[in-house]
């Protein structure tokens, strides 16, 4: 052995002899760091670190009194993963606090449109937590204050548990997500574009509610069902007056699936809204969320609307690298005196990643990217994600005149280290047909761009 090997390795006796003196994991932690430094860097073989690692162990538990042992399994434990949680060292108990900022600014070409603007804006800024309680127990509650007042967007209790063949199930009550479609119930944390589709998250498909839900995950599928009394803003963008209630149901599942970055999914969706003959408010921006409303339904006769119907079909490849999202909805309006009138929407989503990672599934729906090579301390390349996507959303239909639009965006995506991304995205209104509106026929296009971290 060399002499500078022997003096490491004695070195890593002569700490372990001093923290025999010294009950503290503290420094043992910082002996078995150098232990392990040591064995990687070959200067040590496997059997003598597996001797040193015991020898390490066994000395602490040997220094450590029964009071100080049972007052060091009852401390907490702290981890950061990239995100902060305190939880007991049983399991039983957790508290995360939770949060996101999102800072955007566009460009836009106007041609035509009326008050299309650009400019910048805290799209996001929430805050909150996640808590749990003896492991079957679980709370959320998270506020935006992106706005001039804060908005509530979670705050639930939820009751969950396994049935005898292993499928587990949560009971959720306060408001939450409406279980209806792919990219409305998706984090926005995790989106490859800087909106969602037009029919997404919006008056016909809302993503929150007040009300109680009941999910079951199974390995390969679940079924998430729910009913909601009343709109969560009191609907000036939304549905309009008061005694609505929404019923809706969710399933998917993956038919195929070799593994976690090789899989198909596939989900339908069914909701049923009772707008108790008041009006339907549908406002929905084509390019970006400093434009004008160019879908506005506001203006034209869908009043006394006795309830919605919608169905959803949802279809996600994933294969390495690529994946493909697709979604088609229709919805059918049942107007007091005037019969029924169909309105549909879709979109199709394809996006690849240049440095080799995956679109992360999980439970229905996408989830955080990790970067194969993490961008820190000026070293790496984090992750790089070129999308395109193209939309329709026809609101033309019947007595209901909101306007038929096609919109196609492009985007280039970089996510330096898994909380942190920069979403740079192109987006062109190519056809808008809206009879006897001044938006008739415009094509306005967008540059956003937003920087966001989330925790």
């Amino acid at each position: 052995m060399k002499l500078a090997t022997k003096k490491l390795l004695g070195s890593a006796i002569f700490g372990l002899a001093v923290t025999s003196a010294v009950p503290s994991y503290a420094a043992n932690d910082t002996l078995k760091g150098l232990i392990k430094i040591m064995h990687e860097n070959g200067q040590i073989n496997d059997a003598q670190y597996e001797t040193l690692i015991e020898g390490a162990e066994n000395d602490v538990k040997s220094s450590v009194s029964p009071e100080m042992e049972k007052t060091l399994k009852s401390l907490p434990i702290v981890t950061m993963k990239g995100k902060f949680k305190l939880e007991s060292q049983d399991g039983q108990h957790a508290f995360q606090p939770i949060g996101r900022i999102f800072w955007d600014s566009v460009q836009s070409n106007e041609e035509g449109v009326s008050e299309v603007n650009e400019g910048t804006e805290l799209r996001r800024v929430r805050l909150g937590f996640q808590a749990q309680f003896f492991k079957s127990w679980n709370a959320k509650l998270e506020y935006d204050f992106a706005g001039s007042d804060a908005e509530l967007k979670d705050g639930w209790i939820s009751y969950n548990n396994k049935f005898s063949n292993g499928s587990k199930y949560n009971v959720k009550l306060g408001q939450h997500h409406v279980p209806f479609g792919f990219n409305t119930i998706s984090s926005s944390k995790y989106m490859s574009f800087l909106r969602r589709p037009l029919f997404a998250d919006g008056p016909l498909s809302p993503a929150r509610q007040v009300g109680v839900a009941f999910r079951v995950d199974a390995d390969r599928y679940l079924v998430h069902a729910g009913a909601y009394q009343d709109e969560q803003d009191g609907g000036e963008t939304h549905l309009g007056g008061d005694g609505k209630r929404t019923y809706s149901i969710r399933v998917a599942g993956t038919p195929w699936k070799q593994d976690k970055t090789h899989l198909f999914h596939a989900g339908v969706s069914l909701m049923h809204m009772d707008l108790n003959d008041n009006r339907l408010r549908v406002r929905q921006r084509a390019i970006s969320h400093l434009d004008d409303r160019i879908f506005n339904t506001n203006n034209f006769a869908v009043a006394d609307v006795k309830d919605v119907n919608a169905f959803d079909v949802e279809l996600l490849g994933i294969y390495g690298s690529f994946h493909a999202l697709g979604e088609y909805v229709n919805y059918s309006l049942d107007n007091a005196g005037t019969g029924a009138d169909d309105l549909s929407a879709w979109s199709a989503e394809f996006g690849y990643f240049l440095t080799g990672e995956s679109m992360k599934y999980k439970k229905g729906q996408f989830s955080g990217v990790s970067p194969k090579s993490p961008f820190m301390n000026g070293r790496g390349l984090g992750a790089w994600q070129v999308v395109a996507r193209y939309e329709n959303m026809d609101l033309n239909g019947g007595t209901t005149i909101g306007g038929d639009g096609d919109v196609v965006s492009l985007g280039v995506n970089w996510t330096p280290i898994k909380n942190v991304r920069f979403l740079g995205t192109w987006n062109k209104l190519v056809s808008f047909d809206k009879p006897g509106n001044i938006n008739d026929g415009k094509k306005p296009s967008s540059l956003s761009l937003r920087a966001l971290v989330y925790w």
